[in-house]
């Protein structure tokens, strides 16, 4: 048995929990920090082959913060997999929904993404010459899905409320 901050667990069961920390680090790591930093230059390669504009307004769409927030919930997420029903338990789950919560309404552009769509790519219109600025409201789409984080900020909080009623009681 291996002590584990306020737990024993036995080798097999720390075993599987690093395991499955470093597993999910992992994933969180490619999909939210080397997916986003990655992207402008993965639209840059696809524009080589076939010059275009297009490339260039969708990377704009990458916010330079959302790598390193991603790169922020790599230790959080190895974590809670490793700490999990231990005294930690509450105050890492409310450092992920803060990130989460962060990496969202920066992926989102605060809930409104404004493009700049250049005149080539615009075949004549409008008939000015000028850009067309493209302006899309996804704030209510944002909020849906920053809900299920905001509940695991909650929930890390009631764990710590409760780590705290069990220390005063017993």
């Amino acid at each position: 048995m291996v002590r584990l901050l306020d737990i024993e667990v036995s080798r097999a069961s720390l075993a599987l929990r690093v395991i499955s920390g470093v597993t999910l680090a992992a994933l969180t790591f490619l999909l939210l920090y080397m997916v986003p930093s990655n992207l402008p230059s993965l639209i840059w390669e696809m524009g080589r082959e076939q010059p275009s504009v297009p490339g260039e307004v969708l990377s704009s769409l990458v916010d330079p913060m959302l790598p390193i927030l991603g790169l922020a919930l790599v230790p959080a997420v190895f974590l809670n997999a490793l700490l999990k029903k231990t005294a930690a338990q509450g105050p890492i789950m409310i450092v992920i929904g803060l990130l989460s919560v962060s990496y969202i309404y920066l992926a989102f552009h605060g809930g409104v993404i404004s493009l700049d769509i250049p005149p080539s790519i615009l075949a004549g219109y409008p008939p000015s010459g000028g850009s067309l600025h493209l302006r899309i409201d996804f704030f209510l789409l944002m909020v849906l899905f920053m809900i299920p984080h905001f509940l695991s900020l909650v929930r890390g909080l009631l764990f710590i409320i409760d780590r705290h009623k069990r220390a005063i009681f017993d």
